[in-house]
């Protein structure tokens, strides 16, 4: 990554944006029932779901391409 990217990358993650899925109630319950334990919020949870669901489930070439296509055009916003 350049450094212009490693610099815009710095500046996006200091921002935040609301991101809401659907989700069965009870599966809901479990979560928050879960982070209120550990002493979490459920915004850090769901971001360390995501990014170990990342680490997991790789893309395939072509869906590769199209993640940094839009990786990218979100970017420059």
């Amino acid at each position: 990554m350049s450094v212009n990217g490693e610099e815009r990358d710095l500046k996006k993650s200091n921002k935040k944006q609301v991101f809401s899925f659907r989700a069965a109630i009870n599966d809901i319950c479990i979560w928050k029932a879960y982070v209120t334990a550990r002493g979490m919020k459920m915004e850090d949870i769901a971001t360390d779901a995501m990014k170990e669901y990342l680490k997991k489930h790789k893309l395939s070439e072509t869906e590769q391409i199209i993640f940094n296509a839009l990786i990218d055009r979100n970017a420059d916003r």
